[in-house]
C-alpha cells in the first residue's frame, strides 16, 4: 500500500488560545502539515504489517484517465480537510494551575485505488481530542494533554487509527495475483 504524500501548505492557522476574558492570547499555526500526515500514515501502515512507501502526489491526480505507477498493490491517498485546536482558559485556579478546556480535531478524506487505478474505498475520517476528559460519575479528571500541539497530535493519531480500523473492518482487500 502506498500513501501518497499530502499536498504541501506552507503555514496554516489551526486555532487559538483564549485567556480568561475570552480574548485571543495566541493564534496557533502549523507549518507544512503534509509530512506529519504522511509520517503518521506510514507508521500506522507499517505497524499494521504492510510495507508502505511514498510516491509523488502528481501520480495520484486523475487516476481514472491513466494507470497508477507500477510496483504496488494499493494506492492510498489522504487529504487533510481540517485541523483545529482551541484552548480556553477560565478564571479558576486549582493547586494544579489555571483551569482550561481544549478541543482538537483532524478530518481527512482518504481513498484507496487498486493496481488498475479503480477506486475501491473512500471515506472521511475524523479524530478528536477533548481536555479535560469527561467526568465519570462524581470523579473529575485533570487534562492529560496541556499543550495544543500535543492535543492536535492525539487527534491526528485517532484519525489515522480510525482509517486503519476502517480498512481492517471492511472486506479483505484483494491481493495481487
Amino acid at each position: 500500500m502506498v500513501p501518497a504524500a499530502a499536498s504541501p501548505v506552507s503555514e496554516l492557522e489551526v486555532g487559538s488560545v483564549l485567556n480568561e476574558e475570552s480574548d485571543v492570547a495566541a493564534r496557533l499555526f502549523i507549518s507544512d502539515p503534509a509530512p506529519l500526515l504522511t509520517n503518521a500514515l506510514l507508521e500506522a501502515l507499517f505497524d499494521s504489517g504492510l510495507r508502505p512507501s511514498v510516491i509523488d502526489r502528481s501520480h495520484v491526480h486523475d487516476l481514472g484517465a491513466r494507470k497508477p505507477p507500477s510496483g504496488f498493490d494499493f494506492l492510498l491517498s489522504c487529504d487533510l480537510l481540517r485541523l483545529t485546536v482551541n484552548q480556553r482558559f477560565s478564571p479558576q485556579h486549582t493547586v494544579h494551575g489555571q483551569v482550561f478546556t481544549m478541543r482538537s480535531s483532524v478530518e481527512m478524506a482518504c481513498t484507496v485505488h487498486d493496481r488498475a487505478g479503480k477506486k475501491i474505498f473512500a471515506a472521511t475520517v475524523t479524530g478528536d481530542e477533548t481536555e479535560p476528559p469527561q467526568r465519570v460519575g462524581n470523579e473529575a479528571f485533570l487534562p492529560l494533554e496541556t499543550d495544543p500541539a500535543e492535543s492536535l497530535s492525539v487527534a491526528l493519531s485517532r484519525a489515522v487509527g480510525g482509517l486503519i480500523l476502517m480498512l481492517r473492518d471492511r472486506a479483505a482487500l484483494p491481493l495481487s495475483s
